[in-house]
């Protein structure tokens, strides 16, 4: 803190360790406390600067990688200077650590669902709570954020979007709302006969999408609560289809920080027999071209017609930059494209005329299908949704487990099903499904800063200044132990000084392996950390770093749980006895070879005679499973002969 520069907290003037955990000195700060400075009634513009001052300084302190823990008014000091009538706030009882270096949690600041989040978690939602009680009704905008922010409790408020709401409020720009209207065509009767498309305070995010060969352009506008979306074709100024959907706090708020470029005004979405979305598609492209086309045009080099685009160019044409946020948006967005692609061939047949089932030979590219046992396996198309024109994968049917090396059984979702030679189809597993629809929603939540680190797809992007943090030097003591040459050492040394994260680069054989197990070790044996995720792209390189971990442990004697996640398949002999289906079962053995002395123990204390506990245990354990089957059984059939009884009776 003292290194960061951090003008919202006390100056740090000297810390220590003390028996009651960590003690700062602090330079005294003036003012009032914010309850003192509520009793006196500021009126209702002061209220609301000061609200700006806190959102500003917590999201300043989270992008050092720092929480407070206790954000409330009693830790916070209003001070006015003579020279700038602006109130200033400075963040009292921070950080607030314990000695066992657990986080503390103040019971009553935020709800229960909050204690197991992040500390920065918990910070947003408590200065959420704060902000709202200082803004008079005045500042609706900001207010109907706030309460959103709150109402979506597993959601990290972003305090960098509410501030910009309020400052939008504390200092409204003079300029005129656009109204435009947007007549959609309806498709049922359930359609409302209008909505207004709510914008964020009087402004949408646009994101544009261009077909490289149709030159078609796809356009989004996202509001808080809904998207609209317009497919265009700018040579005949027609639109080729429209449609709005409902979005999520987090698609909004991705929207927000992805955006290509910004409408200004307020979009009246009507329905009718006709759609007419011509005028405002024309005005997107125009805006398209302005803000992006021209900038793209003037950074790539115009394309050469019979060229492959595809081929290495040479040294003296530039790229097109693309920034890290950009490139992880588009990740998240064609995550669902891992699928395996598989060519029809010829003698698809179906089992009899009105069978669903279907018989199709096939090639494909990835060689053998091979899925999980018990793993249910999709059979899709790719096609284009007939609500909002994006395209999209639809289940066609159901894929046997028999598989075989080059033909499958497949049960069709619809009558309409007809594979022929040379169509094209795609299979996925559920399991690789639910881990994709996992690792999507997880990239949603750091591209909306709710990671861990706030603005971690900012260190990734190299147009962003974002500096590395040193932190107080720790003294590692000796290092020959590890056998590290310089370079690794030196490697080891900078990872632990410096923040929030370190990248190390190598070629194979540069011994990164062997640095990844002196480096866990070196934290574990410190103290430095007490849970450490190992992850890779193969399963062979985290068995091969895992393997290096637990032997050095090993060799020094450390007694550290370890639990190897994945299919026993796929995990090396030397981490069977860790892995998570091995120690399961372990530790139900364990627990049921147990069970008898605690039920004795039990009875005893009870006043019941040991023999008795003893016979009864063992009876319990041979025949209660089987008790409890036939009870189920006998349960399930008076339900079935009820359910006939009333069938009969009506």
């Amino acid at each position: 803190m003292r290194q960061s520069g951090f003008d919202a907290a006390p100056e740090v003037l000297d810390f220590g360790l003390s028996m009651f955990g960590l003690m700062l000195v602090t330079r005294w700060a003036e003012g009032e406390t914010l309850t003192e400075w509520l009793s006196n009634n500021p009126e209702g513009r002061h209220r609301a600067l000061v609200a700006h001052a806190v959102l500003n300084a917590v999201q300043r302190l989270h992008i050092l990688g720092l929480s407070h823990g206790d954000v409330k008014a009693d830790n916070i000091i209003v001070s006015q200077t003579a020279e700038a009538q602006l109130p200033q706030v400075v963040l009292v009882d921070i950080p607030d650590l314990s000695a066992d270096g657990d986080e503390g949690v103040t019971v009553g600041t935020v709800p229960p669902a909050l204690e197991c989040a992040s500390s920065l978690h918990r910070d947003a939602f408590a200065v959420c709570t704060l902000v709202l009680t200082l803004l008079p009704e005045d500042f609706a905008a900001t207010r109907s954020d706030v309460n959103r922010a709150i109402e979506l409790v597993d959601t990290l408020p972003p305090l960098d979007l509410l501030a910009e709401t309020l400052q939008g409020e504390l200092y409204p720009k003079q300029r005129s709302i656009s109204t435009f209207k947007a007549i959609l065509k309806r498709r049922g009767r359930n359609d409302s006969s209008s909505l207004d498309l709510v914008s964020n305070n009087g402004e949408y995010s646009v994101r544009a999408t261009r077909h490289p060969e149709t030159g078609h352009v796809r356009f989004n506008i996202v509001g808080v609560r809904q998207e609209l979306y317009i497919k265009y074709d700018p040579k005949e100024d027609a639109v080729l289809g429209c449609a709005v959907k409902d979005v999520d706090h987090i698609d909004f708020v991705s929207a927000h920080r992805s955006k290509a470029f910004s409408l200004s005004g307020e979009i009246q979405v009507t329905f009718a027999e006709e759609t007419d979305v011509t005028a405002l598609a024309g005005l997107l492209y125009e805006l398209y071209r302005v803000n992006v086309l021209d900038d793209l045009e003037g950074n790539d080099a115009a394309p050469v017609s019979g060229v492959d685009p595809y081929a290495r160019q040479s040294g003296g044409s530039t790229s097109q930059k693309v920034s890290a946020t950009a490139l992880w948006t588009a990740l998240s967005d064609t995550d669902e494209m891992n699928v395996i692609k598989i060519t029809v061939r010829q003698g698809a047949k179906q089992f009899s005329p009105d069978s669903e089932e279907w018989l199709i030979p096939f090639n494909c590219e990835a060689g053998v299908l091979d899925f999980s046992e018990g793993e249910g396996i999709e059979l899709m198309e790719r096609g284009v949704g007939a609500i909002d024109g994006s395209e999209r994968w639809f289940t066609v049917g159901w894929v046997s487990p028999d598989l075989g090396r080059d033909v499958m059984r497949v049960r069709s979702k619809n009558i309409r099903f007809s594979p022929k030679a040379g169509d094209t189809l795609h299979v996925r597993g559920t399991f690789e499904k639910a881990a994709s629809e996992r690792r999507v929603a997880a990239m949603k939540r750091v591209l909306a800063g709710g990671s861990l680190i706030p603005s971690l797809v900012d260190y990734f992007d190299p147009d962003t200044e974002r500096m590395p943090k040193c932190h107080v030097a720790i003294d590692l003591g000796d290092l020959s132990k590890y056998e590290l040459n310089s370079s690794q050492e030196e490697a080891l040394r900078t990872a632990l000084s410096h923040g929030p994260i370190s990248l190390l680069q190598g070629p194979p054989g540069t011994g990164k392996t062997k640095f990844i197990a002196s480096f866990v070790h070196l934290l574990l044996s410190q103290g430095l950390a007490h849970n450490i995720l190992l992850v890779s792209q193969s399963h062979e390189a985290v068995n091969n770093a895992m393997d290096k971990v637990a032997g050095s442990l090993r060799a020094s004697s450390m007694d550290v749980p370890m639990v190897r996640i994945g299919l026993q398949s796929m995990v090396s002999p030397g981490l069977r006895n860790v892995q998570e289906d091995s120690l399961r079962q372990r530790y139900r053995e364990s627990f049921e070879a147990e069970i008898t002395d605690r039920v004795r123990a039990a009875g005893v204390a009870m006043g019941l005679p040991e023999g008795y506990v003893r016979s009864a245990t063992k009876i319990h354990i041979a025949l209660g499973p089987m008790l409890q089957s036939i009870d189920r059984l006998i349960h399930a059939i008076d339900e079935t002969d009820s359910k006939d009884s009333s069938a009969k009776r009506v």
